[in-house]
């Protein structure tokens, strides 16, 4: 069977290890299969370019070869070829992240013959009346890299991943909670390190920490009892449980018993390795080359059935949509934006969609141009573009969102504000919200993840409405705090910053504003428990430790002020367990820390 996989990414490294191993597999491809694999840009010296159309690669295969099978490789990160719906053969979608291009995989959809993604991807897709998907468990090991070594296990807890309090909300309260057993434990929580000095730790670790985002069978779960380490997964992962028995396998931790099974499970160091012995049989089989060659077994069931022709705007959306999701160098962006905006410069589809998406893609620009009066040209070609989607869907919000945001970001905040109130004029317009036009994002992980929350919801026209609508209103709101406290409007911005924060109470950068505004016209008791709780829902926003801690001083709260230092330094202590983060800035944040004493 042949068959045509891509775009593998090489130089992406959050999929290194899975596209390493793919083409290793395809170097040992028994007579069943004949795997050929294809990108999206390639270079010429220092020069990037990017294939647009389909046919492009098909003509770039060798002679003679034809493909019986397409994989398209992670949808949510890549855009879609121009003609790929014209193809003979199936085309079927592997999708690991879902929860970053939720949008995309149920606009493109239909474009594939089969989808294999995740428990819970496979829950979405159905709910959206999506049924040619299953199951594929996306992630894996490598034995030939995450493999078990006699290693003195020195460190009682880690965990190794980012720190990113706006992607992983949930995970890092989990972490907080983890740190404060610093004092009787070792804890390590470490960003930044990769391959063999991270199966280092593993194997270095009793009791391996883990949150999936997706309560999925993430890479860390196998990674883990691969090197026999104990895993500490969240009760609510189902597709875990489907492998992996509670207190046989791994330990499943919930609200009531975290501290409690660590503490535990540390103390009793036979049951900890019972445990970890029968985890690393249950995984020992589920490498990265056994789960391709079971999605491998799954595609000779896929059959073909004709696509209907994709839209231009569809494809544009597609390309502009990557730019914050793939993993391009500054140059690349720049010269993949230009290569966008000249490819579908003669569009004839005169609509509002295409001109509000053509308007993001230039803003998009906007952020890689140098030259103050390029920025500027750029800048009237952005208001150009939204003025003409404008006219042509005058209730279209997220087209007078970005009128808004792109004369905030342009200095022009009268026009701004005046864009803003109108939009809440129109935010009931059930009429008013389409998923094909594009926000301009302006490089908020935050607002991603609120994004995708939105996108949950997209199969009850109802639920989708208002919660699509409630997150333009909270930035909404939040930009109109901003310019009204520009203006010395305080009152007025103290009230948009307060229903930004009804609108989404668990955003601290949010609240944050709103808090400091209090702490700054003297209302300290209001901005104290409003730091408070931007310290609960998000401990690692560090500028809030400081204001926290400025509020308990000020208000002679010195217990409280104390109390809350010895957690800061227990967080500290966790991530400088070995030395492995960013150590001038730890001692920086150590010693402005220990002044408040």
């Amino acid at each position: 069977m042949k068959i045509l996989i891509g775009p593998l990414l090489p130089d992406n490294q959050k999929r290194i290890n899975d596209l390493v191993t793919l083409q290793e597999i395809a170097g040992n491809s028994t007579n069943d299969y004949d795997l050929k694999f294809f990108n999206l840009k390639y270079q010429i010296g220092a020069k990037t370019y990017f294939i647009h159309d389909f046919q492009e690669i098909l003509a770039n295969l060798p002679l003679n070869w034809k493909p019986d099978l397409l994989i398209f490789w992670r949808p949510e990160y890549e855009y879609l070829p121009l003609n790929i719906e014209k193809v003979n053969f199936p085309i079927v979608a592997v999708v690991g992240d879902w929860y970053l291009g939720l949008d995309h995989v149920l606009l493109s959809r239909h474009l594939f013959d089969h989808i294999f993604t995740d428990f819970q991807g496979l829950e979405i897709l159905q709910n959206n009346g999506y049924d040619q998907c299953s199951y594929f468990p996306m992630w894996g090991y490598d034995p030939t890299l995450h493999k078990f070594s006699e290693k003195e296990k020195k460190i009682d807890i880690s965990f190794v991943g980012k720190l990113n309090h706006e992607t992983h909300h949930e995970r890092s309260k989990w972490l907080y909670r983890l740190t404060q057993l610093s004092e009787k434990y070792r804890v390590a929580i470490i960003s930044g390190v990769f391959r063999e000095d991270y199966v280092e730790i593993l194997n270095q670790s009793k009791i391996t920490f883990n949150y999936a985002i997706k309560h999925e069978l993430n890479m860390r779960s196998y990674e883990a009892l691969a090197c026999k380490s104990l895993l500490f997964n969240e009760s609510e992962n189902l597709e875990s449980r489907a492998l992996l028995e509670d207190k046989k396998d791994c330990i499943y931790y919930d609200e009531d018993n975290f501290e409690e099974l660590i503490s535990y499970y540390l103390e009793n160091e036979i049951e900890r390795n019972e445990i970890i012995n029968s985890g690393y049989q249950a995984v020992y089989p589920e490498t990265y080359e056994n789960h391709f060659r079971f999605l491998l077994e799954k595609c000779k069931e896929i059959r073909y059935s004709p696509k209907e022709t994709l839209t231009l705007n569809l494809y544009f959306r597609e390309r502009v949509r990557t730019v914050s999701l793939n993993f391009f160098t500054k140059e690349d962006i720049r010269d993949y934006l230009n290569s966008v905006l000249l490819l579908f410069s003669q569009n004839k589809e005169d609509d509002s969609c295409f001109f509000n998406n053509r308007a993001v893609a230039l803003a998009e620009l906007n952020n890689f141009i140098e030259p103050v009066s390029e920025k500027m040209i750029n800048f009237r070609q952005i208001q150009e573009n939204l003025l003409k989607a404008q006219e042509n869907a005058p209730e279209q919000i997220v087209v007078i969102y970005n009128l808004g945001l792109t004369n905030l970001l342009n200095g022009k905040f009268i026009e701004a504000e005046h864009y803003f109130c109108h939009l809440l004029v129109m935010a009931d317009k059930k009429t008013s919200l389409d998923l094909n036009f594009l926000f301009y994002k302006n490089n908020s992980d935050q607002f991603n993840r609120e994004f995708n929350q939105v996108i949950l919801n997209y199969h009850s026209p109802e639920k989708f409405f208002f919660a699509y609508r409630n997150l333009i209103l909270w930035k909404t709101r939040e930009y109109l705090g901003y310019l009204q406290e520009i203006k010395g409007n305080f009152k007025q911005a103290l009230w948009e910053y307060d229903q930004a924060v009804i609108l989404k109470p668990q955003i601290g950068t949010t609240r944050y504003r709103l808090a400091k505004l209090q702490f700054r016209l003297n209302y300290l008791t209001d901005s104290l428990a409003n730091f408070q709780k931007i310290f609960a829902d998000e401990p690692f926003f560090i500028p809030n430790w400081f204001s926290l801690l400025d509020s308990l001083q000020i208000l002679g709260k010195e217990k409280d002020k104390i109390n809350y230092i010895k957690k800061f330094i227990n967080v500290i202590n966790s991530l400088d367990s070995l030395n492995n983060q960013d150590t001038s800035l730890l001692i920086s944040l150590r010693k402005r820390i220990y002044s408040y004493y």
